[in-house]
């Protein structure tokens, strides 16, 4: 334990700010915007510094992915750097920038809807318009591929859109119209035998009358809650209000193993995948509701574990692994190793670093498993941009720095230039070891098709990087920059060695 505390120690030494920024954004509680102006005095050098620009508006955008129900507050921390420094382009301009790139790339419900709200925190502090809003919807309606963007955006904006542009309001209410009503056949009209509506499209645009009247009251409401309106279960579960809870089970009818229902109105997107009161209970750390749902006997499902390990409630996690015990019978305590598989992935794709390391150490949990999907730990901290908990992976000697993925063979590299992971690409980048050219699939195409140019930036700074290189369609750097019409990273190219008559197989667009 000294060991691992060691090399911990080193690593906060030589990315202070970076880990401390991140060890706020990802472990808030209320006495931490105290810190964070704290943070920011302390470190001025490093918040002043336009390179550091970017980076910092991608980490508050990254937090709010992976912490969905903190965005109002990282919509304040984000007005405190707003307010506080200068940069040559607005600090709230990068953000909104780095917020619509991230959006771009995620695409679907319901994972797209923690950044929205975040988008939706910056316009209640000021820092962006409705203007900007519309503007960024203008420009996506026509693609196909950000329908569910335009859904959830017009949900958290519908109010200020038809203050501001009826006729964009009119279109707008057209395209979620038909969405909504294109998830199922109209024979099915999406509901449940409990008259709860399966998809939440359809069950918004059925209640949007109501949600409309009184100047949107209902809506700001349901906006405010992070649940549709009549939904008091799950908003109560939020507060873990295990007296509500318990007066409902009291009631023999009611299905303590029921699902939560499904809204446009939740940032979380794990509780907006079909989870049942348990697991959401887990997800959210609410121990109260927990600790009564498990002694009504709530079903307990194999994969319950990793509800409470992405949620980080250090007790609902030992409540499992008490009932994993009981429910398994291991007389031989060397098969604990199985009782939470993928367990090492998660906590590094969620930053739940703590309990990554109580794993490691008491779990005999090995760094070089893969998850289900294949891909390996230190690739679950390059997607995720976990400064620490890789920076401690590399510096330990525990795992290479290329250790490739199981199907995929991506390394930590490709995952966070694909992810946008700016500080992991730097870290990665300053190992000598850390291959840079790949046949078929090298991180730079990774950055370009992800649209990451500060990235590609980085990746341009190693002497032995390959512009010539081409990915499975014969495309070179330079016809992926082209294909995205970017014409910053087309002019840094063309100052290279690159060859420009190299013809690709295929006709690309992005």
């Amino acid at each position: 334990m000294k060991a691992l505390q060691a090399i911990f120690d080193n690593i906060r030494d030589e990315y202070k700010a970076e880990i401390m920024i991140q060890e706020i954004l990802y472990d808030f509680n209320e006495d931490e915007l105290i810190h964070f102006d704290l943070l920011m005095k302390e470190n001025q050098n490093y918040f002043q510094d336009e390179k550091n620009e970017f980076p910092i508006a991608n980490q508050l955008v990254m937090a709010s992915y992976y912490r969905p129900s903190k965005t109002k507050i990282f919509s304040l921390i984000s007005k405190m750097i707003n307010n506080l420094f200068t940069y040559q382009k607005p600090f709230s301009s990068v953000l909104f920038e780095a917020s619509v790139k991230f959006l771009k790339n995620i695409k679907n419900f319901p994972k797209i809807s923690p950044i929205i709200f975040f988008i939706r925190g910056l316009f209640d502090q000021s820092l962006i318009d409705i203007n900007d809003i519309l503007t960024f919807l203008m420009t996506i309606t026509s693609e196909n591929d950000f329908r569910d963007i335009i859904f959830i955006t017009f949900v958290l904006f519908c109010p200020e859109i038809e203050n501001y542009d009826i006729d964009s309001f009119d279109m707008l209410y057209n395209i979620i119209e038909d969405m909504s009503f294109a998830q199922t056949s109209d024979d099915e009209y999406q509901v449940e035998d409990d008259c709860t509506f399966i998809h939440p499209y359809r069950a918004f645009i059925t209640k949007f009358r109501e949600l409309r009247k009184n100047d949107y009251f209902l809506l700001r409401q349901s906006i405010d809650y992070e649940t549709m309106f009549d939904n008091t279960l799950t908003k109560e579960l939020k507060n873990d209000n295990v007296e509500y809870l318990q007066n409902l089970i009291s009631n023999p009818s009611f299905n303590i193993n029921q699902k939560i229902t499904k809204s446009v109105f939740e940032p979380n997107d794990f509780i907006n995948n079909g989870c049942n009161l348990l697991e959401c209970c887990a997800y959210l750390g609410s121990s109260k509701c927990f600790k009564c749902l498990l002694l009504q006997h709530a079903i307990i499902n194999y994969h319950l574990y990793i509800y409470a390990f992405v949620g980080g409630n250090v007790e609902i996690i030992h409540l499992i692994e008490q009932q994993t015990n009981i429910s398994q019978k291991y007389k031989d305590a060397t098969k604990k190793t199985n009782l939470f598989p993928c367990s090492l992935h998660y906590t590094a794709l969620y930053h739940r670093n703590s309990i990554f390391t109580w794993l490691y150490e008491s779990k005999n949990q090995s760094l070089f498993d893969y998850d289900d999907s294949g891909i390996s730990i230190i690739g679950c901290c390059a997607i995720s941009n976990n400064i620490e908990l890789l920076t401690f992976l590399l510096e330990s000697g525990l795992i290479y720095v290329n250790y490739p993925d199981f199907k995929s063979d991506k390394s930590a590299l490709i995952h966070a230039c694909e992810n946008g992971s700016y500080e992991v690409c730097k870290i990665l980048l300053s190992r000598k070891s850390c291959k840079i050219n790949f046949p078929h699939y090298s991180p730079i195409h990774a950055a370009l098709k992800n649209n990451h140019f500060h990235i590609v930036q980085l990746l341009c700074g190693r002497k032995e990087i390959d512009f010539n290189v081409v990915d499975s369609h014969g495309s070179t750097p330079l016809h992926l920059a082209i294909a995205n019409n970017d014409l910053d990273t087309v002019l840094m190219l063309l100052n290279k060695n690159i060859d420009i008559n190299k013809k690709n197989q295929v006709l690309i667009a992005y």
